[in-house]
């Protein structure tokens, strides 16, 4: 036994030697890597990505011209690493908004409903629009129309337009981004302009900037009260004796009477010959002026076009496919012109960014020198543009700003039946696998706008439509809508290659996320 110890123990330090030589060798080896790294570092800060610097966004600098469709880049270089750095959001950002909802109403499932949905019909909206209306454009299933969205153990609170046209009265509801957006914008018209007298509404020519305005919409009952109230009590006396200081009471009349202007010429004088009590009239003032005040709005429902947020060279309603975007990172300030008198904004941006890559022209910059950056980064930038915006100039106790989250697309069935081939043309029930997920949602651009937003705390309300609509592949308008481009034999030979796949029909999913806007207002 002390022999086979012995034997072991002659071994040992040769095993530490080895161990020792080893641990030399890999120090010098290391020393060599460590002075050749040092001999080419300048050749590695050129190749290699260059440290990120930062800068203010949304100053006010005098950019060389405002961008349009017919802007260029004289050259174009890589991406320097320039990033918005972008305001503290301040002291209403001080605490995350804490909801008073006892449950998410974005998690949910969707349930066929043809008895209360659709909440309006196609042909009675004067204002839909032909890339939207797919009943008109020849789809006969109208199953897409009847889905009503419930959430898991509570409701959503159900829609109401006078409701809504009271939370609007004398504000300016503006939705701004892109066709998607347009779309709820579209819906949220439809939703509200059944209740105004067409003589009482107005929408704007198609422009960057669309209005549509709600001026005073007259209850008939109402009216009919007040103009019987006045034949039994007024119109039995001679007009001549109908004038109280100066004041003729045939203006009572709630079409013919500004309440406010008459109000300040009535006072507690003596009637000379009048035969109508003075209290019947101050009662009957405050009784028109209450009613007055219920039936006039002075609302307006609006659309900006801004598919990028920052100004692009896409901002043309009309015309904008270009060959290439080209977007001023740096800056909302174009478009902020018109949004910031708003008295609540809500805010899209998703697909426009995942058409390839896109060029970059700082507001500094005077040659006309762009750099390229991926769709995803490029977004990135943008959305703390818009953020720095948000941060700097919403107080939440006077404005209310809403960023909806991705519309889903619907490309490939495959996804949501594996083996097939096609798209969403001929699909004619939702997707009834729940937390289903296709690529036409994007995690990395979800978890990008997740920590842009998650910086502004109370100041954004997020309404996160993108799983409830990941559910609708039925709800697009496929082939059943107006394509402004001639198609060929063989496009009309296959439908699925022409089919719209990512607009959504109305009535249809657009409501919804109107109905979720309604419900946190």
């Amino acid at each position: 036994m002390m022999q086979r110890w012995n034997k072991k123990r002659t071994h040992f330090p040769l095993l530490v030697l080895i161990l020792l030589v080893f641990i030399v060798c890999s120090i010098l080896y290391i020393e060599s890597s460590i002075r050749q790294i040092h001999e080419d570092s300048d050749h590695v800060r050129h190749d290699q990505e260059v440290p990120i610097s930062h800068e203010k966004p949304n100053l006010p600098k005098s950019a060389p011209k405002d961008l349009d469709r017919f802007s260029r880049c004289n050259s174009t270089r890589k991406y320097s690493g320039w990033r918005n750095g972008w305001a503290d959001p301040g002291e209403y950002s001080s605490r995350r908004s804490v909801s008073s909802e006892s449950c998410d109403v974005f998690s949910g499932k969707w349930v066929f409903d043809n008895t209360s949905y659709p909440l309006y019909n196609e042909s009675h909206c004067p204002y839909m629009s032909d890339q939207l209306a797919c009943h008109k454009h020849g789809r006969s299933d109208l199953r897409y129309q009847h889905w009503r969205w419930q959430p898991h153990n509570c409701n959503l609170k159900r829609w109401n337009a006078t409701e809504m046209w009271e939370k609007l009265r004398g504000k300016r509801l503006m939705f701004v981004g892109d066709s998607l957006n347009r779309g709820q914008w579209i819906s949220m018209v439809c939703l509200l302009q059944s209740v105004i007298p067409a003589n009482k509404r107005s929408m704007t020519p198609n422009a960057q900037l669309t209005v549509f305005r709600a001026e005073v919409n007259q209850n008939p009952f109402l009216e009919t009260s007040v103009d019987r109230y006045y034949s039994k009590h007024v119109d039995k006396y001679p007009r001549e004796e109908k004038f109280f200081n100066g004041t003729c009471l045939s203006r009572l009349r709630l079409s013919q009477w500004k309440m406010w202007q008459s109000l300040s010429t009535l006072r507690l004088v003596e009637c000379h010959s009048c035969m109508v009590n003075i209290e019947t009239l101050m009662v009957m003032c405050v009784i028109v002026l209450f009613l007055s005040h219920l039936q006039e709005y002075n609302a307006t429902v609006e659309f900006l076009w801004a598919p990028l947020l920052v100004e692009s060279n896409s901002d043309d309603p009309v015309n904008h496919r270009l060959g290439e975007r080209i977007i001023r990172p740096d800056s909302v300030l174009k478009h902020a012109s018109k949004w910031e008198q708003a008295d609540i904004l809500v805010f899209n941006t998703y697909l426009w960014w995942r058409q390839g890559p896109v060029k970059l022209l700082w507001s500094t910059e005077d040659n006309g020198a762009c750099e390229e950056l991926d769709g995803l980064g490029a977004m990135e930038l943008a959305m703390s543009a818009w953020a720095d915006w948000v941060a700097s100039k919403v107080n939440p106790r006077k404005k209310r700003v809403f960023f909806v989250t991705m519309s889903p697309t619907h490309l490939w069935n495959r996804e949501w039946a594996p083996g097939s081939e096609g798209n969403c043309y001929s699909e004619n029930n939702p997707i009834d696998w729940a937390g289903y997920w296709g690529s036409g949602a994007d995690l990395p651009t979800m978890r990008m706008v997740d920590k842009v937003l998650g910086k502004l705390s109370s100041k954004v309300r997020v309404l996160n439509i993108t799983q409830l609509s990941e559910y609708r592949k039925d709800g697009h308008p496929s082939i059943y809508r107006k394509f402004w481009e001639t198609m060929s034999p063989a496009q009309l030979s296959n439908p699925s290659s022409y089919s719209d796949c990512i607009h959504w029909c109305l009535p249809g999913v657009p409501d919804v996320w109107n109905e979720l806007l309604f419900h946190f207002l």
